[in-house]
């Protein structure tokens, strides 16, 4: 059960862009970060025409200091869940219920979903515009994701394809060039893309099971039309202790939470796949290839004892022997990937170093 609360939440200036932003909590509050987030998209150069926020189970107290910041939440849409239904353990939970609730919540032509924890540049949503006003048959669109480090300054990726890839392409080129893999044709593709509402609804059922926002959209809804791609438009992942992969990271070392997860997004992800008209069996093949990558990477940091972001304070989480045999067995199945993972430039010596600190 959930219950909105309505603060003018749709802007009313003609001067908008037709999107629904929905800023969606989840895992343990992270207040400072929240505000930044929400404080982010109130400062945007073009407003989004409407603004929703998910409160998944925080206390009055926790919202309290939220919303009181600033008068933050105040044209804002607020979506209130009593509880907070989130399952380290269950990796389909974060987004099971919030996400189709925000879906019935938005009524904008696109939606766009950005967790908690995360920022956009303040002209996002203006260049996002740009490139819809331009091509209105887009279908999904994406600026460049970067990180960020402690001192604030971006972290843009290596030199590579995303510099010179088009601006408008069919999604399933889009596919295609990411899933060869070309690691940098679009790096981190399971970041954010604001997407026509009506492809959402065509999808509500399975792709909110992944832990939308996340990676699904690339196998569900990307396929299916124009994808629009502005590399000046940033989309900035935040690193911190506090992100809940991290805490899946730690789970799936212990209780071999993610290749049962990919196994079954793969059939799901490669059963709708197989409906969409510019789908062929390569590109199913590719699918069957990124999930086989995924899961001997979670099994390679894992038989290590180390989740992949090497958390500051060097803790190790013991595997058990059982596991990391079959860890081994799904490394082995691998063999130019595993290699790949440990050669990687740079990868093996910052293992390395921060193993035997």
């Amino acid at each position: 059960m959930y219950f909105f609360t309505y603060n003018l939440c749709v802007t009313k200036s003609k001067d908008f862009f037709d999107c629904s932003v929905v800023v969606i909590s989840g895992g343990k509050p992270r207040i400072d970060l929240t505000i930044q987030t929400l404080n982010c998209i109130n400062n945007q150069e073009l407003q989004p025409r409407e603004k929703i926020f998910v409160n998944h189970g925080h206390s009055e107290e926790i919202m309290k200091k939220i919303s009181n910041s600033q008068e933050i939440l105040k044209n804002w849409k607020v979506i209130t869940f009593p509880i907070n239904t989130y399952d380290p353990l269950n990796l389909d939970s974060l987004f099971k219920f919030t996400g189709p609730a925000s879906l019935s919540a938005a009524s904008s032509q696109y939606v766009f979903y950005i967790s908690d924890d995360d920022i956009v540049d303040l002209n996002f949503f203006r260049r996002m515009s740009i490139l819809i006003s331009d091509r209105p048959e887009v279908i999904v669109a994406s600026g460049l994701p970067v990180g960020i480090d402690r001192n604030g300054s971006k972290i843009y990726p290596p030199k590579g394809s995303w510099e010179t890839r088009d601006k408008y392409e069919h999604g399933i080129n889009v596919f295609r060039n990411i899933f060869k893999p070309d690691e940098l044709y679009h790096p981190n593709p399971g970041h954010s893309y604001i997407i026509k509402r009506s492809f959402l609804e065509e999808t509500r059922s399975t792709i909110f099971i992944s832990g939308f926002p996340d990676i699904s959209p690339l196998f569900q809804i990307v396929p299916k039309g124009l994808f629009a791609f502005d590399k000046e438009a940033l989309m900035i992942r935040q690193n911190h202790t506090e992100q809940i992969h991290n805490e899946w990271d730690i789970y799936n070392t212990q209780f071999n939470l993610y290749i049962p997860w990919f196994k079954k997004m793969f059939k799901i992800n490669c059963d709708i796949m197989k409906d969409i008209k510019y789908v062929n069996k390569k590109d199913l093949k590719l699918i069957k290839n990124y999930y086989r990558r995924q899961i001997t990477r979670a099994s390679f940091f894992s038989i290590k004892n180390r989740v992949p972001d090497f958390e500051p304070n060097r803790q190790i989480f013991r595997t058990p022997i059982s596991l990391k045999l079959k860890y081994l067995v799904y490394i082995l199945l691998t063999p130019v990937y595993s290699i790949r993972i440990i050669f990687k430039p740079g990868r093996l010596k910052i293992f390395i170093d921060r193993t035997i600190r």
